[in-house]
């Protein structure tokens, strides 16, 4: 029973952790900008839970898919981090990448699901619009 209540510990820690990373890059200053609160964005991801963002950019769909499951995200995570991801698409230059990835991560929430996410579908519908635009 421990080891289970240190595993749900974790997970929520994880969740709390990404919802700050939205957070802080959503009131950052710099979001204008871009850069700067994306790179302090992408390193966190990277030192708090090895989340190599970059690298995540650069995988094939399938690889993509599997460095994701390593990582035994839930749902609710997953939703996060695409969340994320559309947040820090807005240097033209690299817009199309994260949203692609934080489309890819949405598929991959609805393969690993349960149950159907009208949210979910509604923000992958959003991301759509935004990857034509």
């Amino acid at each position: 029973m421990v080891k289970r209540d240190l595993i749900l510990d974790q997970i929520e820690q994880m969740g709390a952790f990404l919802r700050k990373l939205v957070a802080k890059f959503s009131n950052s200053n710099s979001f204008n900008d871009g850069n700067g609160a994306s790179d302090s964005v992408i390193n966190e991801l990277n030192d708090e839970i090895g989340f190599d963002l970059n690298l995540f950019l650069t995988l094939s769909v399938e690889d993509a898919k599997k460095y994701l499951s390593s990582y035994k995200f839930s749902e609710e995570h997953l939703e996060t981090l695409s969340n994320l991801l559309v947040k820090l698409s807005v240097d033209a230059t690299t817009k199309m990448e994260y949203l692609s990835k934080a489309l890819l991560i949405l598929d991959f929430s609805d393969g690993i699901s349960n149950t159907f996410s009208f949210e979910r579908n509604n923000t992958k519908n959003k991301i759509k619009e935004l990857i034509k635009n």
